[in-house]
């Protein structure tokens, strides 16, 4: 029987996003926290069976905690820095130094939220945008300023390797 509203994930997931929203707020005034907690708390509601998947000590589970916020310093600080160091260098060397190209990607995660990670990482980094994501062949179609190679296999190791790592981490 599917429970409509599972009372421990919407008080986790409300938990969450409000301690994200004082976060990236920074402010603890009564005007900021009202509104926090109520679109808070209506988020929480409306996709709390989105969000959270399986059992809540899985959500809670420090090491995953860990593991997201390894990744998330990964990302911001290596992988985002050298794709922009990458298309700077491309741009210095004018239209001939491009090689653009459609690759296809395989990918090795399960869950619908490790995919989509992969996809978003892989199109916020410069140089790279994901076209589509073919959950039937587990393959993602990419857009790549400066196409190193055609092989999926490589082209796995060169662009979303490293994502998919990460994430597996917290997500799969």
């Amino acid at each position: 029987m599917m429970v409509l509203f599972d009372m421990k994930k919407i008080f986790v997931f409300f938990t969450i996003l409000f301690l994200l929203w004082i976060f990236i707020t920074l402010s603890v005034g009564f005007d900021k926290l009202l509104i926090g907690g109520i679109a808070s708390l209506l988020i929480s509601i409306l996709t709390h069976n989105l969000a959270i998947k399986g059992k809540v000590r899985d959500v809670i589970n420090p090491i995953k905690w860990l593991n997201l916020i390894k990744y998330l310093l990964y990302y911001l600080f290596n992988a985002e820095i050298k794709a922009h160091l990458s298309v700077i260098k491309l741009i210095f060397k004018g239209k001939k130094a491009l090689k653009p190209g459609i690759i296809e990607v395989p990918y090795y995660l399960k869950s619908d939220l490790g995919i989509t990670l992969v996809a978003n990482s892989v199109t916020n980094t410069p140089g790279t945008v994901t076209i589509e994501v073919d959950k039937s062949k587990n393959r993602y179609f990419i857009h790549w300023i400066y196409v190193e190679s055609f092989k999926p296999e490589e082209c796995y190791k060169m662009v979303t390797y490293d994502f998919e790592k990460g994430i597996r981490g917290f997500c799969d």
